[in-house]
């Protein structure tokens, strides 16, 4: 039996009421249970990917490593299209409870015919592309910085920046493939953090955490590039769950 952990981000914040985990299922907080180890709990700026970050420092014991939301989970147990469904609270925690005590056969099934299980992408061509959505929506400087870095490596200059999609990071696959995720991410995400300003930004959500908001769409294209093979599976979501 492989180890396997799947984690659900969630944030050391008032009112915070634990929810039913166990088995594979855990919950991470960040903030706290970072505060051991080799962790970044008080770098704010990078908000849910505090917990990839200290999972890929400490925890060399795990052969199958996940992530994803405490109000948007990735469904290992429905018939439906891979896309994103909302659902009642009662029908969310039922599945948290399922989750808990589900032995992950699955899971391994899938990723020994795929790289890596991933959330159904957002369409952002609303916005014209992931560039123009980020310059509009967030900041076109530092969207300038993040072209700057990623482009300015000769081995990544096949980045399409202009796709239309953004994938978020909700996902599970082998220890392996994570870790050259993040050793790729963290010295690019830092070069881009220490250039950053802000300046240009209004969106207050933004301003709190802009290098969760780059990192999502590192992680995407990062994935595009990558020549992994992934499969989708639906992202349940629950905007009452706390």
């Amino acid at each position: 039996m492989r180890k396997i952990e799947l984690y659900a981000i969630n944030h050391d914040m008032p009112g915070y009421k634990p929810s039913p985990y166990g088995g594979i299922s855990k919950e991470f907080i960040c903030g706290l249970d970072d505060r051991s180890g080799d962790g970044i709990p008080d770098l704010r700026t990078y908000a849910d990917m505090r917990a990839p970050y200290w999972i890929w420092r400490n925890r060399a014991d795990l052969d199958i490593i996940g992530f994803h939301g405490y109000r948007k989970f990735l469904d290992f147990n429905s018939q439906r299209k891979p896309y994103w469904y909302e659902v009642p609270l009662d029908e969310f925690q039922a599945y948290q409870k399922w989750l808990s005590e589900y032995s992950g056969r699955y899971i391994q099934e899938l990723l020994a015919q795929y790289d890596m299980i991933v959330a159904p992408a957002f369409d952002c061509s609303y916005n014209v592309d992931m560039a123009e959505d980020f310059r509009r929506s967030r900041s076109p400087a530092d969207w300038g910085v993040v072209e700057d870095v990623l482009g300015g490596e000769a081995q990544w200059k096949l980045f399409d920046f202009h796709t239309s999609f953004i994938r978020p990071m909700h996902f599970v696959t082998r220890a392996p493939v994570f870790y050259r995720f993040m050793d790729w991410w963290w010295p690019c995400a830092e070069e881009i953090r220490s250039r950053i300003r802000s300046l240009d930004a209004r969106d207050a959500a933004y301003l709190h955490r802009p290098m969760a908001y780059i990192s999502e769409r590192m992680y995407s294209l990062w994935l595009d590039q990558s020549r992994l093979t992934f499969i989708e599976v639906p992202l349940m979501i629950c905007w009452g769950a706390k």
